[in-house]
């Protein structure tokens, strides 16, 4: 926290080329030996290891050599599948983020957050985008002659070559702005494959979200043919889902894919947006724990996917932290075979439960009211 700024990290997926992954696994390389050799030596000792690292790391850009050791100079757990990148990562598009070291810009899908909150990553990019081009226009006017002013330009145009001339405006976002950690990460995928992910820090005051004020517990189911569906103790809701059509949803690095993720999230954002407002308006989130991975390769978890309610978790979790609402993860195993009222056994048939004690209800009303129950 920052003066009465909350710190929250959200994520955005990232879509590298195969020559950008291969660059990125050595990062993921270079960040698990640093990490581990500069904890295991003395302090005093650190200053010569450090000087050694351009040499025995020449694939690594000294910008990302310099976050990783400033990551561990300061005590930060570096995890095995991360590469902190902190100021080296910039949104400058919806679609694309200026990774320091990569030759071309790097595909990732920038407003699939809510609340707009992808506002903040691009008016930072913008901002530092007008900074880089008022510096290199210094440099050209400056009319400095010999080698190191052709230095400073050629240095420059090294480190922000594929943004120069780049252009995007956005009036950002009041109340939020990007703070300058951010890492990325590598983990497997539902289905078993390999995904990137960008993990964002940003700044938020207090006030942007009301706090929590509903002394009560809400559940909170998700899926597809309902998105979201939640319950307290006297009210409930939904957020209808929508089927794909063949080869609607694509998770592979081309601007066509990316332009189709971003239509699709579009779909449902606004009634998500608001859903997300009135469940964080309760003190106390039950949500469903859901193992995706039990469903790679089903239609089912590309549409979740297509309307990103698979990471409705995450994102409710990082909120929380500006609300003050307690969020808690609650396994999904029983929620479509017990009865949200009584708790007994019950049974599912498509969307429809049946309770010998309470009778019928709708088995997305009942799985969140089950989760309430449970948390």
């Amino acid at each position: 926290m920052r003066g009465d700024r909350i710190l929250v990290d959200l994520s955005t997926r990232a879509y590298p080329t195969p020559m950008q992954a291969a660059r990125l696994d050595t990062w993921l390389d270079a960040t698990s030996s640093i990490s581990a050799a500069l904890t295991a030596l003395p302090v005093a000792l650190r200053a010569d290891a450090v000087a050694g690292l351009p040499d025995a790391w020449p694939e690594v850009p000294i910008s990302i050599l310099r976050q990783i050791v400033r990551w561990a100079d300061r005590g930060t757990t570096i995890r095995r599948d991360c590469v902190p990148l902190d100021d080296e990562v910039m949104a400058v598009t919806p679609y694309l983020v200026h990774v320091v070291g990569l030759d071309d810009l790097l595909l990732s899908d920038v407003t699939r957050l809510p609340l707009g909150l992808s506002g903040a990553l691009l008016a930072d990019g913008a901002r530092r985008l007008d900074e880089v081009d008022a510096s290199l226009q210094t440099q050209l006017r400056s009319g400095r002659a010999g080698p190191v002013g052709a230095a400073d330009v050629q240095q420059m145009v090294r480190r922000y070559g594929t943004l120069l001339g780049t252009t995007y405006r956005t009036a950002g976002v009041p109340g939020a702005e990007r703070a300058r950690y951010a890492t990325l990460r590598a983990y497997r995928a539902p289905d078993g494959g390999r995904q990137w992910s960008i993990t964002w820090s940003i700044r938020i005051a207090p006030r942007w979200l009301p706090a929590a004020s509903v002394d009560d517990c809400v559940g909170v189911d998700v899926g597809v043919r309902r998105l979201l569906t939640w319950a307290s103790r006297d009210h409930a809701g939904s957020v209808t889902g929508w089927r794909l059509t063949a080869g609607e949803w694509q998770e592979d690095s081309t601007m066509e894919a990316a332009v189709r993720r971003r239509a699709l999230f579009a779909r449902s954002a606004a009634e998500l947006d608001a859903a997300l407002r009135g469940i964080l308006a309760f003190r106390r989130v039950a949500i469903e724990a859901t193992n995706w991975r039990g469903l790679a390769g089903t239609p089912q978890i590309d549409a979740m996917t297509a309307s990103a309610v698979v990471d409705v978790r995450h994102w409710l979790t990082a909120l929380a932290r500006v609300t003050g609402s307690a969020v808690v993860p609650v396994s999904a195993w029983s929620s479509s075979r017990h009865c949200g009222h009584c708790g007994q056994p019950g049974v599912r048939q498509g969307s429809h439960f049946t309770c010998a004690i309470c009778g019928d209800a709708d088995a997305d009303d009942n799985a969140a009211r089950y989760l309430r129950a449970c948390a």
